[in-house]
């Protein structure tokens, strides 16, 4: 019976045991514009959705 997998073992070897990330510098800091923005840009859109849904019983009274 064939090996349906013949390069697993080759892709095993060739990884490290213990991937070791690079210590962050001191001036390093996750709290970029770019990240920033993008958490308000999410918690805005987040903010409408709620927002349309929860007002949705207000148009259903509206209509019906």
């Amino acid at each position: 019976m064939t090996d349906p997998y013949p390069d697993e073992q080759l892709v095993a070897k060739s990884l490290p045991s213990s991937p070791q990330e690079p210590p962050l510098n001191e001036t390093q800091t996750e709290f970029t514009t770019q990240a920033c923005l993008a958490i308000l840009g999410a918690f805005f859109a987040i903010f409408c959705s709620v927002g349309y849904t929860n007002a949705f019983g207000v148009f259903q009274e509206y209509y019906s």
